[in-house]
């Protein structure tokens, strides 16, 4: 028997700086695991490491030491920021796992023969192919002569050291090997130069250094949802978990923001116990008078 899941839809938006007009960038269909309580079933015998913002500013500046030690004004810095389509699709389910990645749609049922993203364990399971994927590409360039590779989940960041035509050619063959593999690159959302954002960060490559700041839309969207509980009296939960989830995302790189979201957080943790506790009143039998 299928366990349904409701589908959900994620919409990422931008705001622009000039007219301070709200525009959609990218809206992503998933299935909804959490709301079906079949993440709740999953279980993972593994932990996926993901690369911190430290590890890109650590990758830049071995990489600004070397153009230095070349002592060449031909030899210059670039980072590059590439990710893949439709990652998390690559990966096909087990055959009993598809009773779990089931969603029905005008009384028709959609069952997932890849792995659904919003599923608990979908990150894991990519998460093996994306490590794969990250030292098959740094083997292309076992010294870090050229080039440094930190991958976030399907979103790589490359930092390039050399010549033009070195660094190009560095880039050209990273890329041909990932088609080779099969990945499907975004190659409309390559962003290429001194400033870009990677994981919602900021990166400027300055004369011997790096500007690490958040990015700016992140920013705008917190201050504007601040003022916006600033003039209410109840917050809802959903809109709360938003909040803190992008305010603790900013405490990575300001430690000091910490201690003021734990409140927030165990308000939320009081709100699930509530929340978890009413729906097993309602599920549990009726009490027997004697």
């Amino acid at each position: 028997e299928p366990v349904l899941s409701q589908f959900g839809l994620v919409v990422k938006e931008t705001t622009d700086e000039k007219t301070g007009v709200k525009t959609v960038v990218k809206k992503r269909l998933i299935l909804d695991g959490k709301r079906s309580h079949t993440n709740e079933a999953a279980s993972s015998t593994q932990r996926l490491t993901l690369p911190r913002h430290v590890d890109g500013v650590a990758d830049t500046m071995r990489m600004q030491r070397k153009a230095l030690q070349r002592k060449s004004r031909d030899v210059a810095v670039d980072q590059v920021v590439l990710d893949y389509e439709d990652a998390y699709f690559m990966v096909p389910n087990y055959m009993w796992e598809r009773r779990f990645q089931v969603a029905k749609w005008r009384n028709k049922y959609i069952v997932f023969l890849r792995t659904g993203q919003g599923m608990r364990l979908s990150s894991l399971t990519w998460g093996h192919i994306s490590a794969l994927v990250g030292r098959l590409s740094q083997s292309l360039d076992p010294q870090a002569m050229y080039v440094l590779i930190q991958l976030y989940t399907d979103d790589p960041r490359m930092v390039l050291v050399g010549t033009e035509a070195e660094r190009t050619m560095m880039l050209c063959v990273i890329v041909c090997a990932w088609l080779i593999l099969g990945l499907r690159v975004a190659f409309h959302k390559a962003k290429r130069g001194r400033q870009l954002v990677w994981t919602g960060v900021q990166y400027t490559l300055v004369a011997k250094g790096l500007e690490v700041t958040i990015n700016p839309d992140l920013l705008d969207e917190l201050l504007a949802m601040t003022a916006e509980f600033l003039d209410i009296n109840l917050v809802r939960a959903r809109a709360l978990r938003k909040y803190t989830g992008k305010a603790n995302f900013v405490a990575t790189l300001l430690p000091v923001w910490r201690p003021f979201l734990n409140a927030l957080w165990a308000a939320l943790h009081k709100h699930d116990e509530n929340k978890k506790t009413a729906e097993e009143g309602k599920h549990a039998p009726p009490k027997r008078r004697i």
